[in-house]
């Protein structure tokens, strides 16, 4: 066939010449080219966030209540936490840097209901987790939290989503003034707290068709403020509108916040092009070179 008509190959092809030369002459000064051009990408694989281990902290009437978890391999520690009189501060045993990502309440005398995070040491570095780990709440009094560990999240900063809160105390029950519309396998967690007997509350995931943890928390109003709590992995990106439903309650504060996966970037490097032949000189030798795109390589 003509060179200008030679069709694709539907399979691989080997020539074999064995002692015979081959010579490409272009006669002409037009571009002579022999490419891959294929070129290389970067995929990215999305981590399944997972439960690590969960805890509701003692029911004291003190200034600091806490619970101890084997946080071994989570990425995320998170704390719903209910506090008299003023928002609660968060420290664990490990030494971690904790943020407050949502809050509502603090009206002077009654429930400030926040949720908070944890992703890194206090030195910047990789979250620290093991067994033994206490995780407290403290506060001027009355106060407890429901804590969790994850792992599969986002260790950076960009692990917080979405934060909203409703309330100042004035939520009656059924509670659903928090809503998210996430990204598919976003983190979700939603809470109220209330300075008033809130005992084996009613979860209602509300039709966002997520499949929700049980409530996690306490509802009794003596030596605490009631709080509870309950996640889930989102499957989807419809919008979630969870619901607390609890006779009686009338002055309470809700809040609800998304947290992202970690992102796993997949390099795929382009073909291999590969030269090789033999070269001459006082002795002879064969040799090859390789021609590659590196994705993520340092050049």
């Amino acid at each position: 066939p003509l060179w200008s008509n030679l069709q694709n190959a539907v399979a691989a092809l080997t020539l074999a010449n064995a002692n015979y030369a081959t010579t490409f002459n272009q006669t002409s000064a037009v571009t002579w080219t022999w490419a891959n051009t294929t070129a290389s990408t970067s995929a990215s694989t999305v981590s399944t966030i997972a439960l690590v281990a969960s805890g509701v902290t003692t029911l004291l009437a003190q200034t600091t209540n806490s619970v101890t978890l084997n946080t071994t391999g989570a990425t995320l520690l998170v704390v719903l936490a209910n506090s008299y009189n003023g928002y609660a501060t968060i420290t664990d045993s490990f030494g971690n840097t904790w943020t407050k990502a949502s809050t509502a309440g603090e009206t002077p005398g009654v429930s400030a209901v926040a949720i908070y995070y944890a992703y890194s040491s206090a030195s910047g570095g990789a979250l620290i987790t093991g067994a033994n780990h206490a995780i407290n709440v403290t506060s001027s009094n009355y106060n407890g939290g429901s804590v969790y560990a994850f792992s599969g999240t986002n260790t950076t900063s960009a692990v917080l989503g979405t934060a909203t809160a409703a309330g100042a105390t004035n939520l009656a029950s059924p509670i659903a003034s928090c809503s998210i519309t996430p990204v598919t396998g976003d983190l979700l967690i939603n809470g109220f707290g209330v300075n008033q007997t809130a005992t084996a509350p009613t979860f209602s995931a509300n039709g966002d068709g997520n499949t929700w943890s049980s409530p996690l928390g306490n509802g009794a109003d003596v030596t605490i403020q009631a709080f509870w709590a309950a996640y889930t992995v989102a499957a989807s990106a419809t919008t979630s509108n969870p619901k607390w439903t609890r006779a009686s309650v009338t002055q309470a504060n809700q809040v609800m916040v998304s947290f992202k996966p970690s992102v796993v970037s997949v390099p795929q490097s382009s073909p291999i092009l590969t030269l090789a032949g033999t070269y001459y000189g006082s002795g002879s030798a064969a040799d090859s070179w390789t021609v590659q795109t590196i994705e993520g390589a340092l050049v």
